[in-house]
């Protein structure tokens, strides 16, 4: 299962994503892609300990651009 986490990179979607990729649910998801536009409340700092975590990966946009 993969899994799209919008605004990832804020207080409750990193930590959200962290539980994710390390076991905290039944079993770990294949790919876990946050989409961040990196405002006043996101921040990669919030994501610094999964970032080389093989299966997470990082998209600076907003979900509002259709591209």
């Amino acid at each position: 299962m993969n899994f799209l986490i919008t605004g990832g990179a804020g207080f409750i979607g990193s930590h959200f994503t962290k539980m994710l990729l390390t076991n905290k649910f039944d079993h770990i998801p294949e790919k876990v892609i946050v989409l961040d536009k990196l405002t006043y409340s996101g921040s990669l700092f919030n994501l610094r300990d999964i970032e080389n975590c093989k299966n997470f990966e990082f998209v600076h946009g907003n979900i509002c651009d259709s591209e």
